[in-house]
């Protein structure tokens, strides 16, 4: 008889115990979910913008957990705007590729320093900021490269000019071919007469096309150099050329 009302007293004390500890639990406040650990790496491709040429942002997110329901916001200076990525990012757990646009609406011209802003965020309440990415670009306006060798190859003819201007002043006459040069000219032809009664003409035009031919050569791609990306710049480095002889121009092609 005893041991039938231990083994009820048991029973009872044991049901009276796991309900003390599940309401227990259940009174217990849940605890928050801990939030993954994101890194973002951003890189702008080309990593400078020019002009109003568009850039691509390439965007590398990586995570130690899985990540859903993460939103993604850009922040991009005043005068430029960020368009063609998702504002929600797909679930991922390692690591995500995603890209953006990078446009200039209306930049003023001169050289600045600029910043993008990438942040991944997750609703709350409250929103959990996962992750935030800084990346520093700049921004140059050049002038295009056919106006630079436009103004380029007046500022050629600028220099022929003033190099004339320096013959004279240096005493110099027109040449005049001796005796026997005029004999070696004569066995050139219909060219050498033409060079001899057009001398100034032929000479200028094998400047301007040296000089064009230079400043071809130091440009970047369809870029105008750094030195004269603005038309100041274009036009001394064309007055520069010009008054270089054909000889020395030469050089500069090597």
């Amino acid at each position: 008889m005893i041991s039938k009302v231990q083994k009820v007293t048991w029973q009872q004390t044991a049901v009276i115990l796991m309900a003390i500890s599940t309401s227990f639990l259940l009174g217990m406040p849940r605890t928050a979910t801990a939030s993954p650990n994101v890194s973002i790496t951003l890189q702008l491709v080309p990593k400078d913008v020019v002009n109003r040429q568009p850039s691509q942002l390439l965007m590398t997110f990586d995570s130690d957990a899985e990540v859903q329901n993460a939103s993604l916001r850009i922040t991009t200076p005043p005068c430029f705007a960020a368009s063609g990525f998702p504002s929600t990012l797909p679930v991922f757990s390692k690591r995500l590729v995603q890209t953006a646009t990078i446009t200039p609406t209306g930049c003023d011209s001169g050289a600045r320093e600029l910043s993008i802003i990438a942040e991944v965020s997750q609703p709350g309440p409250p929103v959990r900021i996962l992750s935030s990415q800084i990346l520093a670009f700049t921004y140059a306006t050049r002038i295009t490269l056919w106006l630079y060798l436009l103004i380029g190859a007046f500022g050629v003819a600028i220099g022929y000019l003033l190099r004339l201007l320096v013959k004279v002043l240096a005493a110099t006459t027109p040449p005049e071919l001796a005796a026997g040069a005029q004999n070696n000219l004569a066995k050139t032809g219909q060219i050498g007469t033409f060079v001899k009664d057009h001398y100034y003409l032929t000479d200028f035009s094998v400047t301007l096309v040296l000089g064009i031919l230079a400043l071809l050569y130091l440009s970047h791609s369809t870029l105008p150099p750094d030195t004269a990306s603005q038309w100041p710049g274009a036009l001394t480095l064309g007055v520069s050329l010009g008054v270089l002889t054909n000889s020395e121009l030469f050089t500069k092609l090597h």
